[in-house]
């Protein structure tokens, strides 16, 4: 987690406001959590493969739909955790299921510049345009923001390395 992440998450809920039942993907806290922008959730439940700090459910998401119900989430968040996932598809399509209608959903992923960072795996980079025309069709309010590292010379790469974005199921 960057602090641009941190940041974006701090704006989305203050622009969001209180969320009942938040469910966060990807919660074990390897170098920060956006857990605390949330204290005010009903019910915050952070799942992940691996235990340890942040991991409320050591669990994988493809089983969510074996522990809640269709639509049960106001807000499901997956921060940086899309690029670890190998099968990050049925993760966002599952995402979409624990969504109730008129929830948020919050999902931040490394660009095309983001350097590898193995916690245990690194398969994927993502394009702008996999969260405007894919992971977010259809969705209303969407909003996507960029964040962007600096090479060894410190010029900006020209591509993000962060892509962070949040919409409102329909």
């Amino acid at each position: 987690m960057n602090q641009f992440i941190d940041q974006f998450v701090g704006r989305v809920k203050k622009r969001i406001g209180k969320q009942s039942k938040v469910l966060e993907i990807g919660s074990l806290n390897m170098n920060g959590s956006i857990r605390h922008w949330f204290k005010d959730a009903d019910e915050y439940i952070g799942i992940d493969y691996q235990e340890g700090e942040g991991v409320d459910v050591c669990m994988w998401s493809y089983d969510i739909p074996k522990v809640w119900s269709k639509g049960y989430f106001d807000c499901v968040i997956a921060c940086e955790s899309f690029e670890h996932d190998p099968q990050f598809w049925r993760t966002w399509k599952i995402m979409k299921w624990v969504l109730k209608k008129g929830g948020w959903m919050i999902i931040t992923a490394p660009g095309r510049e983001l350097h590898l960072h193995e916690y245990p795996y690194d398969f994927y980079r993502f394009m702008p345009q996999s969260f405007s025309g894919v992971f977010y069709a259809g969705f209303k309010d969407f909003t996507m923001h960029y964040g962007f590292e600096k090479d060894e010379y410190g010029k900006l790469f020209k591509e993000p390395s962060s892509i962070a974005c949040v919409g409102r199921k329909p």
